[in-house]
């Protein structure tokens, strides 16, 4: 299943919808040079990054979703 099928996360038992590409403000890494993707996945303006992409925040501390100790997981 491809991973921008997921529009929220489940932390503590809530769900969150997930900070789309471009709604950052943690490191606001939208690369309009290469067109207006996500530098790091090629997720556009609007779009979910792909699980795992190191721009993604966390909808609950704003860290990088991958690494903060919030233990996201993708739910639909």
């Amino acid at each position: 299943m491809e991973s921008k099928q997921f529009s929220h996360v489940m932390i503590n038992g809530k769900k969150y919808e997930r900070i789309k590409a471009g709604d950052e403000t943690l490191y606001g890494d939208i690369d309009i040079s290469h067109g207006v993707t996500c530098s790091n996945c090629n997720a556009g303006i609007g779009q979910y990054h792909h699980w795992g992409c190191w721009v993604e925040e966390c909808p609950v501390c704003l860290d990088d979703i991958k690494e903060c100790d919030c233990e996201a997981k993708p739910v639909s």
